[in-house]
């Protein structure tokens, strides 16, 4: 069995080999991400953009949480954990935070090692499949606070634009630390939405948007809001929180907490 599966991964590499050697190589083109790197982006940040499609403050936070997470875990990644992500993650800009933990655990939907359970307040829980050892990373004020700082101007059911009001009453996590423990250090409730996909929604995030025009030129638009700023307006606020996220000292935006058997 040894020697024909040896076999079997040679060939398949001979004919790699010739296939490239005879420009049969497939192209493939991945999708390029709404975002241009600065000098200061670490290279982990700039992964996550191109993970996610764009620069934006709850996939930077999902990433820090993520990476201080599988570090407390002594967990390599990948394969070896298992993640639940708790929080209000129905919609974007919120549920970015998921693709965030992703990049920084390597746990995913495909491996059925990455699990969100709703609830009110934002946690991270991961356990090292190895050891045992699981802990638990939660945002503190300060990162709630930058988080928060950005209100997008979504559209209600109706097709009108929600209030600052009805965004700020999305945003509020009203329940004490005592139920947050309790939600945490609870059973993992695999929710349905661990089936589903992130769509992003260009109102969230503040992308542009493209048009294609009759003479086939490319036109960004600047879409101004009712407080007179534009798209890039909003994706340059969008990326400022992002890189203050991305370079904050981890004392300062996050906790952790190893939960004992």
């Amino acid at each position: 069995m040894k020697a024909s599966t040896s076999i079997l991964a040679a060939s398949l590499a001979l004919a790699a080999v010739a296939a490239h050697a005879n420009g049969e190589e497939p192209t493939v083109r991945l999708p390029q991400p709404h975002y241009e790197p600065v000098t200061e982006d670490p290279a982990w940040l700039r992964f996550a953009a191109q993970f996610h499609g764009h620069l934006g403050p709850w996939a930077a936070a999902g990433t820090r949480l993520g990476a201080a997470a599988r570090e407390a875990a002594d967990a390599p990644g990948y394969f070896n954990l298992e993640v639940t992500c708790l929080g209000p993650f129905e919609a974007p800009p919120r549920s970015c935070l998921l693709d965030g933990v992703q990049v920084a655990t390597g746990a995913t939907w495909g491996k059925r090692n990455l699990h969100w359970q709703p609830a009110d307040r934002i946690a991270v829980r991961l356990r090292n499949t190895r050891s045992g050892k699981t802990v638990v990373v939660r945002p503190t004020e300060r990162l709630l606070a930058l988080l928060g700082s950005f209100e997008p101007r979504a559209k209600s059911a109706s097709g009108v634009p929600a209030t600052k009001a009805d965004n700020r009453n999305e945003n509020t996590q009203g329940h004490t630390e005592d139920h947050q423990h309790s939600e945490v250090n609870g059973h993992d409730h695999t929710h349905a939405h661990d089936h589903g996909h992130d769509h992003t929604h260009a109102h969230d995030h503040g992308h542009d948007h493209t048009h294609a025009h009759d003479h086939g030129h490319d036109e960004r638009h600047r879409h101004t809001s009712d407080d007179g700023t534009t798209a890039d307006d909003q994706t340059a606020l969008l990326e400022s929180i992002a890189r203050r996220i991305a370079l904050l000292p981890d004392d300062e935006i996050l906790s952790v907490e190893e939960v004992r058997p």
